[in-house]
């Protein structure tokens, strides 16, 4: 299985060569990373989040041309200036800062993401999100939405964290994770924008 996987990484980060389209995109996707991985990674998030946003409100609300354009566009906002950027540096630091290999390695990597990490990136992102101008709406923000989020986090990314930490390359990890997102983002969009309605 595991060798498996290597196969699939090796093929995807170009180390191989391969006629299939989407192997050659995601080829592309890593020479675009190597040459600028900040902005690589911020327009993957804005697309993505974006993603997530409009599956949230076509596919699980059924809105149809009642589409609401602010909303996708402020789920694109914060992929782009926030999330992809900040993950990259994010998993850069992990990277340069725990150098224990095997899964002793993966685990202390998931606890300091699911632990240090994910609490603060969520907090920032139902606060933007929610657009709080004061303490109470903050602190209503906190008890509901927030603290949704934060539990099924808990529930959904260290799975993915796992296989993350253990077989992709640093170079792919934003993209990877990114895609896995757009499931979760359909989720943060529905609790932050579609919940309620």
């Amino acid at each position: 299985m595991r060798n498996m996987f290597r196969v699939c990484i090796r093929l995807l980060s170009g180390n191989n060569t391969a006629s299939n389209s989407s192997v050659q995109k995601l080829t592309f996707y890593g020479r675009c990373y190597k040459k600028s991985p900040t902005f690589t990674s911020a327009v993957t998030g804005c697309i993505l989040f974006a993603l997530g946003d409009i599956a949230r409100q076509q596919i699980v609300e059924k809105k149809g041309i009642a589409h609401e354009y602010s909303e996708t566009m402020r789920m694109g906002t914060l992929g782009l200036i926030w999330v992809g950027p900040v993950i990259n540096t994010w998993y850069m630091i992990l990277e340069k800062s725990i150098k224990i290999s095997g899964v002793r390695g993966v685990l202390i990597k998931i606890a300091c993401d699911q632990l240090l990490f994910a609490p603060i990136l969520i907090l920032t992102i139902v606060n933007f999100l929610k657009k709080s101008t004061n303490y109470q709406e903050f602190k209503q923000v906190m008890s509901t939405e927030y603290l949704t989020v934060l539990k099924t986090n808990y529930l959904f990314w260290p799975l993915i964290q796992f296989i993350t930490f253990s077989f992709i390359p640093l170079s792919l990890r934003v993209v990877w994770v990114n895609s896995i997102s757009i499931v979760w983002n359909t989720f943060i969009s529905w609790v932050m924008y579609g919940k309620k309605q």
